[in-house]
């Protein structure tokens, strides 16, 4: 059950608390019987798996709607019919939620234009404005 969030990094199973429910929608006699609902609970704050550094990242970077004031992350998976679907969904989108916030962005070097793309661009403004000046009605 522990979730491999990238190599080296590894949510342990005693880091997450699992807990299921019955799901809404319809479903006929099934959904009235069976908790197939499950809500995961991840103690961010808590975690031993992390870095300082990962925990700051991931609570800044995580979506609000997945953390609690009290730096939990709780998900909850009730797309499947079977418990153990949703239980595997729950697993991967944390895995997948926090791959994402650990990322780091690129950084963008900032580039000049070549010299072949300024004179293109000379080029092109001469063009506009030799149209311009063809058109200005001429003194007759």
């Amino acid at each position: 059950m522990a979730v491999e969030v990238r190599p080296g990094l590894v949510i342990p199973d005693d880091e997450l608390s699992l807990s299921f429910a019955r799901s809404g929608g319809p479903g006929g006699q099934h959904v009235n019987k069976a908790s197939t609902k499950v809500l995961l609970r991840w103690d961010l704050r808590g975690s031993r798996a992390v870095t300082d550094e990962q925990r700051a990242r991931l609570l800044a970077r995580l979506p609000a709607r997945y953390v609690t004031t009290e730096g939990e992350v709780l998900l909850q998976c009730d797309e499947h019919k079977s418990q153990h679907d949703n239980r595997a969904a729950c697993l991967a989108r944390l895995g997948s939620l926090a791959r994402e916030a650990l990322r780091r962005e690129k950084r963008r070097v900032p580039t000049k234009p070549g010299k072949a793309a300024r004179a293109r661009r000379r080029e092109g403004k001469e063009r506009q404005s030799q149209k311009k000046r063809d058109r200005r009605a001429s003194p007759d």
